[in-house]
Protein backbone atom coordinates (compact mmCIF):
# COMPACT_ATOMS: atom_id res chain seq x y z
CA UNK A 1 0.00 0.00 0.00
CA UNK A 2 2.57 2.68 0.64
CA UNK A 3 4.61 1.35 -2.55
CA UNK A 4 1.52 2.41 -4.19
CA UNK A 5 0.86 5.70 -2.52
CA UNK A 6 4.64 6.62 -3.68
CA UNK A 7 4.15 5.96 -6.99
CA UNK A 8 0.90 7.86 -6.90
CA UNK A 9 3.12 11.28 -5.78
CA UNK A 10 5.77 10.54 -8.03
CA UNK A 11 3.11 10.07 -11.53
CA UNK A 12 2.05 13.27 -9.93
CA UNK A 13 5.32 15.31 -9.66
CA UNK A 14 5.84 13.88 -12.95
CA UNK A 15 2.40 14.99 -14.74
CA UNK A 16 3.24 18.45 -12.73
CA UNK A 17 6.54 18.93 -14.12
CA UNK A 18 5.00 17.86 -17.63
CA UNK A 19 1.76 20.28 -17.54
CA UNK A 20 4.34 23.11 -16.46
CA UNK A 21 6.33 22.79 -19.84
CA UNK A 22 3.57 23.49 -21.83
CA UNK A 23 3.34 27.11 -19.92
CA UNK A 24 0.66 26.11 -17.34
CA UNK A 25 1.87 26.58 -13.98
CA UNK A 26 0.68 23.83 -11.60
CA UNK A 27 1.64 23.71 -8.17
CA UNK A 28 1.48 20.62 -6.35
CA UNK A 29 1.06 20.00 -2.76
CA UNK A 30 0.92 17.23 -0.60
CA UNK A 31 -1.25 16.49 2.65
CA UNK A 32 -0.37 12.95 3.74
CA UNK A 33 -0.26 11.74 7.15
CA UNK A 34 0.47 8.00 8.22
CA UNK A 35 -0.06 7.39 12.20
CA UNK A 36 0.34 3.55 13.69
CA UNK A 37 -0.88 3.66 17.54
CA UNK A 38 -3.99 2.60 19.43
CA UNK A 39 -7.29 3.40 19.81
CA UNK A 40 -8.06 5.37 22.42
CA UNK A 41 -11.88 5.35 22.60
CA UNK A 42 -14.30 3.83 20.81
CA UNK A 43 -15.78 5.05 17.84
CA UNK A 44 -18.45 7.43 18.00
CA UNK A 45 -20.63 8.05 15.21
CA UNK A 46 -22.37 11.76 14.41
CA UNK A 47 -24.83 13.23 11.93
CA UNK A 48 -27.96 14.56 11.91
CA UNK A 49 -30.09 11.78 10.99
CA UNK A 50 -28.78 8.95 14.18
CA UNK A 51 -30.14 6.13 11.64
CA UNK A 52 -28.37 7.49 9.25
CA UNK A 53 -24.89 8.97 10.32
CA UNK A 54 -22.55 10.87 8.45
CA UNK A 55 -19.15 10.60 10.05
CA UNK A 56 -17.22 8.40 12.50
CA UNK A 57 -14.79 9.72 15.05
CA UNK A 58 -12.22 8.48 17.69
CA UNK A 59 -8.79 9.33 18.80
CA UNK A 60 -5.54 7.12 18.12
CA UNK A 61 -2.87 7.77 20.48
CA UNK A 62 0.90 7.47 19.52
CA UNK A 63 3.97 7.57 21.67
CA UNK A 64 7.63 8.70 21.18
CA UNK A 65 10.10 7.34 23.20
CA UNK A 66 13.92 8.60 24.07
CA UNK A 67 16.23 8.93 26.91
CA UNK A 68 17.65 12.07 28.20
CA UNK A 69 20.46 13.23 29.34
CA UNK A 70 20.21 11.54 32.26
CA UNK A 71 19.90 7.92 30.88
CA UNK A 72 16.30 8.00 31.92
CA UNK A 73 13.78 6.42 29.82
CA UNK A 74 11.18 9.04 28.50
CA UNK A 75 7.71 8.53 26.47
CA UNK A 76 5.79 11.53 25.32
CA UNK A 77 2.02 10.58 24.14
CA UNK A 78 0.61 12.03 21.57
CA UNK A 79 -3.04 12.22 20.64
CA UNK A 80 -4.80 12.68 17.40
CA UNK A 81 -8.83 13.35 16.56
CA UNK A 82 -9.64 10.94 13.82
CA UNK A 83 -12.56 11.44 11.34
CA UNK A 84 -14.15 9.41 9.33
CA UNK A 85 -16.67 10.67 6.02
CA UNK A 86 -15.93 7.79 3.40
CA UNK A 87 -19.03 5.43 3.83
CA UNK A 88 -17.61 2.10 3.72
CA UNK A 89 -14.62 2.84 6.00
CA UNK A 90 -17.25 4.82 8.35
CA UNK A 91 -19.49 1.42 8.66
CA UNK A 92 -16.58 -0.69 8.63
CA UNK A 93 -14.91 1.25 11.86
CA UNK A 94 -17.98 1.27 13.67
CA UNK A 95 -18.64 -2.39 13.60
CA UNK A 96 -14.85 -3.54 14.12
CA UNK A 97 -12.31 -1.42 15.60
CA UNK A 98 -12.55 -0.95 19.66
CA UNK A 99 -10.78 0.53 22.09
CA UNK A 100 -6.72 -0.31 22.72
CA UNK A 101 -6.44 -2.17 18.93
CA UNK A 102 -3.24 -1.40 17.26
CA UNK A 103 -4.15 0.85 13.70
CA UNK A 104 -2.29 2.64 10.83
CA UNK A 105 -4.52 4.94 9.07
CA UNK A 106 -3.79 7.11 6.43
CA UNK A 107 -4.97 10.22 5.56
CA UNK A 108 -4.88 14.06 5.64
CA UNK A 109 -4.79 16.53 8.59
CA UNK A 110 -7.75 19.25 8.38
CA UNK A 111 -7.50 22.24 10.91
CA UNK A 112 -11.16 23.64 11.56
CA UNK A 113 -12.00 26.36 13.51
CA UNK A 114 -15.17 27.81 15.61
CA UNK A 115 -16.30 30.73 18.09
CA UNK A 116 -17.56 29.09 21.12
CA UNK A 117 -20.15 29.90 23.97
CA UNK A 118 -18.05 32.68 25.25
CA UNK A 119 -16.94 33.92 22.09
CA UNK A 120 -13.56 32.36 21.96
CA UNK A 121 -12.23 31.37 18.51
CA UNK A 122 -10.99 27.57 18.98
CA UNK A 123 -9.09 25.91 16.51
CA UNK A 124 -9.44 21.73 16.07
CA UNK A 125 -7.39 19.11 13.99
CA UNK A 126 -8.27 16.14 12.82
CA UNK A 127 -7.13 13.91 10.41
CA UNK A 128 -9.45 12.37 7.71
CA UNK A 129 -8.33 9.29 7.37
CA UNK A 130 -8.82 7.67 3.56
CA UNK A 131 -7.28 4.05 4.72
CA UNK A 132 -7.30 2.23 7.84
CA UNK A 133 -5.89 -1.15 8.71
CA UNK A 134 -6.82 -3.06 12.27
CA UNK A 135 -3.75 -4.76 13.45
CA UNK A 136 -5.56 -6.01 16.65
CA UNK A 137 -8.34 -8.25 15.62
CA UNK A 138 -8.41 -10.50 18.51
CA UNK A 139 -12.03 -9.12 19.38
CA UNK A 140 -12.91 -10.52 15.75
CA UNK A 141 -11.31 -14.10 16.62
CA UNK A 142 -13.21 -14.26 19.54
CA UNK A 143 -16.67 -13.37 18.03
CA UNK A 144 -16.04 -16.57 15.77
CA UNK A 145 -14.85 -18.91 17.96
CA UNK A 146 -17.85 -18.19 20.29
CA UNK A 147 -20.50 -18.49 16.81
CA UNK A 148 -22.05 -21.59 16.13
CA UNK A 149 -21.95 -22.85 12.43
CA UNK A 150 -22.55 -26.46 13.04
CA UNK A 151 -26.50 -25.94 12.35
CA UNK A 152 -25.29 -24.04 8.82
CA UNK A 153 -24.50 -26.99 6.97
Amino acid sequence: MWRQSARKVVSSLRRTYCDASYGNRVEMSVNQVNLVGRVGQNVELRGSDPANPKIATFSVVTNQSWTDKNGEWKTKADWHNILIGKPNLRDYVAQNLRKGDRVMIQGRISYDSYTNQEDRRITTTQIVAENLINFSKKHLQEEREQTDFSDQY
